[in-house]
């Protein structure tokens, strides 16, 4: 029997570099992506493709180019995102064109990034009957739990809640599989000046067990604390 395969998109640092360590752990063949070469994510027994940037649709396809043809992959989790916290600390009426640049830049990586590869990958058919795709988003994406600002860094997740909620309807049919997870508050360089305390490891254990064991037909396309399982305001 061939070993399951994994394939961790943002893996060099942070939450990304503990889900490939956790995966190898679990006993997944591992392949994992980065934008710039990373030391760590070069020391782990992963297969790693480089210069990949979810930003670029060249560049994904360049991604689907470096996988083995025709395989399968059981479980793939999108880490790959941004966070301008500066533009975002100003609300309507403070912004500068310069924020809504910034702004835009968080869409195109954090909402259109996931499904860009999700496109790609099912195109492709690197995912299939079986196959679990889960995204890394925020609590920060929910409506329900917004507490204003953060205009640019909410509004992605909210949109790319949306997509995947969309897409786990739309992929049902081929038996493909959607989790959209919130890691926790991490201790990761993203959220330096937080206060986060939870550590990347702890959080990947967590999102890891999300899913294998709550990410199914039934429970396609919800909203997951990805540490605890429980299930999150839209």
């Amino acid at each position: 029997q061939m070993p399951s395969r994994a394939l961790i998109i943002g893996g060099n640092r942070g939450i990304g570099l503990a889900l490939v360590k956790h995966s190898l752990t679990s006993g997944f063949d591992v392949f994992a992506t980065t934008r710039s070469p990373s030391a760590e994510l070069s020391a782990t027994k992963a297969t790693v493709i480089e210069g990949v940037d979810v930003a670029s649709s060249s560049s994904i396809s360049s991604l689907v180019s470096a996988l083995p043809p025709s395989t399968k992959f059981d479980i793939i989790i999108h880490n790959a995102g941004i966070a301008n916290w500066e533009s975002n600390q100003r609300e309507a009426g403070e912004l500068s064109n310069e924020d809504f640049d910034s702004f835009t830049q968080e869409f195109n990586v954090n909402s259109l990034g996931p499904l860009r590869t999700l496109n790609a990958l099912v195109a492709s058919k690197h995912l299939g009957k079986g196959s679990k795709f889960g995204v890394l988003t925020s609590r920060m994406g929910s409506i329900e739990d917004g507490s204003g600002r953060y205009l640019g860094y909410r509004g992605s997740k909210a949109w790319l809640n949306m997509s995947m909620n969309m897409s786990a309807q739309d992929l049902s049919s081929k038996s493909i599989w959607i989790g959209i997870l919130h890691p926790g508050m991490i201790d990761t360089d993203m959220t330096a000046g937080f206060g986060a305390t939870v550590q990347p490891e702890e959080s990947a254990e967590g999102l890891w067990k999300t899913m294998t064991e709550r990410v199914n037909a039934e429970t396609t396309g919800t909203f997951f604390h990805g540490m605890t399982g429980e299930v999150l305001p839209w």
